[in-house]
């Protein structure tokens, strides 16, 4: 492919300005080439004789132009089986002229995380994409090559495909910030209130941080056998970048690892502060019931029936005050029973009377006393 380097903005996929299938970049330390394109009849002479083809696809309508790409790269067709099958984790593949690697962009889409498949097919003088669905990354990458943006332009295809995988691995890092700082603020309102919706939340945040580390265990894998490159596709100056990507998927495993214990530490808190909050009920409701059981007794034996004009049975009941008596009666015995459950300290301060509480630190304040 030839022709004078194009002015203008890159015409997106999808855009009026350019055909929804793709584009192909042509370019070298001292040119470079961008043209969308629909057809593959458009790609004249690909790949070029000179410098570094790119030739990027997206979406997954198209599957017979990709398949019609892999023919002219050489392309092997159980990697173009991989591009059209969108399941497949991030993985590396050796062929013959190159290297085939699936990575997973990771994001969110309507709340729930996951990760969009990128294929990319390195070969010693060309690079060829495909993206699953319109993604900026590959765009803010084309920029960069039309801008000459650091050395990009003066390397091979090797190192374009190093700052793609770099920007999909880095990709990671938002969206583990993100869950850090929504842990913090289940962790907050979990101290001011138990409920089930946090612990729902917590779990789904649980259940995402696994989803994560099983995309970013394979990404490390695919680096580091990209790292270890036997045919010479990969100069050492990449392979030294790549040891940065090494890096930075193993941070994401281990952020990942420990944010899961944060979210489980948070599912035991729940779970500890639901059974606290449980036994709190069941102790008030055993000290009511405790209360009222003598009262109860009280009130049993008033309500008899016998004959009170005998003086064993009951002379209360033509007492005039025999009413106001029992009542008394039931008031000093629940009293008395507060008392004693507050000394044996059966009862917290939070849940104890005002006056109750007050009684207890007067004891205390006469038992310091006494010491």
């Amino acid at each position: 492919m030839s022709g004078a380097d194009l002015d203008g903005p890159v015409s997106e996929p999808g855009d009026a300005a350019g055909p929804a299938c793709g584009w192909v970049t042509v370019y070298d330390a001292s040119s470079c080439d961008h043209r969308v394109f629909d057809e593959v009849r458009d790609l004249a002479h690909c790949p070029a004789p000179k410098g570094v083809t790119w030739v990027h696809t997206e979406g997954s309508e198209r599957r017979d132009l990709y398949e019609e790409v892999g023919q002219l790269f050489g392309i092997h067709d159980l990697a173009i089986e991989d591009v059209v099958h969108t399941r497949a984790l991030p993985k590396v593949e050796d062929y013959e002229n190159g290297y085939f690697i699936i990575a997973r962009i990771l994001g969110r889409e309507d709340g729930e995380i996951g990760g969009t498949q990128a294929s990319l097919y390195l070969g010693r003088n060309f690079l060829v994409t495909h993206v699953q669905k319109p993604h900026p990354l590959f765009s803010q990458v084309v920029e960069m090559v039309r801008g000459d943006v650091g050395r990009i332009r003066k390397l091979g295809p090797d190192f374009l495909t190093y700052l793609i995988l770099d920007k999909i691995i880095d990709g990671y890092f938002p969206v583990l910030d993100e869950f850090d700082v929504e842990l913090d603020e289940l962790e907050d309102r979990l101290s001011a209130r138990v409920s089930e919706r946090i612990l729902k939340r917590v779990h789904h945040i649980q259940r995402d941080l696994v989803v994560v580390r099983r995309l970013a265990w394979p990404m490390k894998e695919v680096v580091y056998a990209l790292m270890r490159d036997e045919k010479g596709i990969l100069v050492k100056d990449t392979r030294l970048h790549l040891r940065d990507c090494h890096d930075h998927t193993t941070q994401i495993i281990d952020r990942s690892e420990h944010s899961r214990e944060t979210a489980a530490g948070l599912m035991q808190y729940f779970h500890f502060a639901e059974d606290r909050q449980r036994n709190e009920i069941m102790k008030m409701l055993t000290i009511i019931s405790t209360i009222f059981l003598p009262l109860t007794f009280i009130a049993g034996v008033y309500g008899m029936n016998f004959d009170r004009d005998h003086a064993w049975n009951m002379p209360e009941l033509g007492w005039p005050f025999g009413y106001l008596f029992s009542l008394g009666l039931m008031a000093l015995t629940a009293a008395v029973m507060l008392l004693y459950f507050v000394h044996k300290d059966w009862i917290g301060a939070s849940e104890a009377p005002r006056w109750l509480r007050w009684l207890r630190r007067w004891r205390d304040r006469a038992a310091r006393d006494d010491d």
